[in-house]
């Protein structure tokens, strides 16, 4: 067990000094997704489309009315994707959301956190908060778009 968490964090680490690096994600509610990391990059690979697609940047701005920043980090122990969204109707409310994925290049330990909510100016409307956690495991993978896509069972 040791060797394999030893060699899942050389791996992890050793995507710093690369262009980028590629990873699969199970997460605790029965989901998993593939990812790619790179500078200023974080993509998912979309099965439907066999392809690599950027990480959502966009889904909330309907919703807050104002685009929103999204940012990726790669440090030496972590890699990190975090959108942000805000917006104030003056004297009505004020929208705002956090989503993060963080990974622990390390032990591959993944979290992801969300958190969005309106606060009204008025006191007798109240406040509506949404706030979920989940956490995950993640491995190095190979790139899928390299491999030739399944063929359809039917």
């Amino acid at each position: 067990m040791k060797l394999v968490i030893a060699a899942l964090g050389v791996a992890l680490a050793a995507g710093a000094a690369q262009a980028q690096s590629v990873f699969q994600c199970e997460w605790d509610n029965g989901d998993s997704a593939t990812y790619r990391v790179a500078p200023g990059s974080w993509q998912v690979f979309r099965d439907a489309a066999w392809a690599w697609a950027d990480m959502p940047c966009d889904e909330d701005s309907n919703r807050f009315g104002r685009p929103p920043v999204c940012e990726v980090q790669i440090a030496d122990g972590a890699y990190s994707w975090t959108l942000r969204v805000e917006h104030i109707e003056p004297g009505v409310w004020v929208k705002s959301g956090f989503d993060q994925i963080a990974i622990d290049r390390r032990t591959g330990v993944a979290n992801y956190k969300e958190y969005g909510g309106t606060s009204y100016f008025d006191p007798e409307i109240p406040d509506s908060l949404r706030d979920s956690v989940m956490v995950g495991r993640c491995q190095p993978a190979a790139d899928p778009a390299l491999q030739a896509r399944p063929a359809p069972l039917l």
